[in-house]
């Protein structure tokens, strides 16, 4: 596998994602992140958002061939909900993932599948 290949179009799975969950009105752009060496590695930060910027960054990671494409959808997904719902502020305290954020993250469909695929697989990622 050559680590600079691209085997998802991330742009097409934004498109798609938010014509179908967020009737396009998630402007967020998306880019691949930068693949960094790190030893002992035992977590993966898969995805993020940037609020000011409106940017999505996806771990390269998650541009391998073995991934699923619903666990990178997954991902995609969980990113895109930062702007549909920014984080507020609940008892004098930032709370990123909100009620009604977890509760709309329960759309994505094969979301238990996708999140135990991630859980079973955290090696082939994390090797990454």
């Amino acid at each position: 596998m050559t680590k600079s290949a691209l085997y998802f179009d991330l742009n097409q799975i934004l498109c798609t994602l938010n014509n179908q969950f967020f009737n396009n009105s998630i402007n967020a752009q998306i880019k691949w992140g930068k693949a960094r060496k790190v030893r002992n590695k035992r977590s993966i930060c898969l995805g993020s958002y940037n609020n000011r910027k409106k940017i999505i960054v996806i771990n390269p990671a998650l541009n391998q061939q073995i991934i699923p494409l619903f666990c990178l959808e997954r991902v995609v997904f969980h990113e895109m909900l930062h702007e549909k719902f920014p984080k507020k502020l609940v008892n004098k305290k930032h709370a990123i993932h909100n009620k009604d954020f977890l509760m709309f993250e329960k759309n994505y469909p094969d979301l238990q599948i996708a999140d135990d695929w991630i859980k079973n697989n955290l090696k082939i990622l994390l090797q990454y």
